[in-house]
């Protein structure tokens, strides 16, 4: 586990300099909510939306390595919480690599591929059974888990004479190591309603 946690780490590192290496920054603004759901893809409302609502919401950035045409590739560096009732409060930090096609009309695809880190705390109270046979709150601090991989599917549409885009996401995630003894692996999908915008700043 150290070595992908390092491995994780030097590729965020990698993605920062990348963000900040150039005097002017000028970098979109993604923000998101979404619900969250302990599901595979296609169940739920539509395929898409999981109930009871999971909510969440994210904030990231993104920088373009090569436009071509109407082609954008990309790597995006994401935060997110979210909270699960009677399970989890999710921390994730995330990178994606993604690719853009972008129409005439306003209206842009694109898919994403990405690795991240997961902090996991419990959302209900967790105890254990100490030597003397009494039971003790255990770790409140969370655990290290990750999301690998990190799969999603979009469509944004920029608003007329403004460079504002709205969009959603629809995005499968593994987190694991979830519950190593009957659960080692948890799928979640999470459907994205968000707004994205640029912000330039020296």
């Amino acid at each position: 586990m150290r070595r992908i946690i390092f491995i994780i780490v030097i590729f965020f590192c990698f993605c920062f300099q990348q963000l900040f290496s150039s005097d002017t920054l000028r970098l979109p603004l993604r923000i998101t909510v979404f619900n969250n759901g302990t599901m595979l893809p296609g169940a739920g409302k539509m395929g898409i939306l999981t109930l009871p609502i999971h909510p969440g919401f994210t904030v990231g950035t993104e920088f373009i390595y090569k436009k071509k045409n109407n082609s954008e590739f990309f790597q995006s560096v994401v935060l997110g919480y979210f909270y699960h009732r009677y399970a989890q409060h999710g921390i994730q930090l995330y990178t994606e690599f993604g690719y853009r096609y972008n129409f005439a009309c306003r209206l842009a695809f694109e898919t994403k591929l990405g690795v991240g880190y997961l902090h996991s705390i419990p959302a209900t109270g967790i105890f254990e059974q100490d030597s003397n046979g009494e039971y003790q709150q255990a770790n409140r601090f969370g655990y290290a888990q990750f999301m690998l991989p990190v799969f999603s599917l979009g469509a944004l549409y920029r608003l007329h004479n403004t460079n504002i885009s709205i969009f959603f996401n629809y995005q499968f995630w593994l987190q694991m190591p979830f519950v190593k003894q009957y659960v080692p692996v948890l799928p979640n999908t999470a459907l994205h309603l968000g707004v994205v915008f640029p912000i330039n700043f020296k």
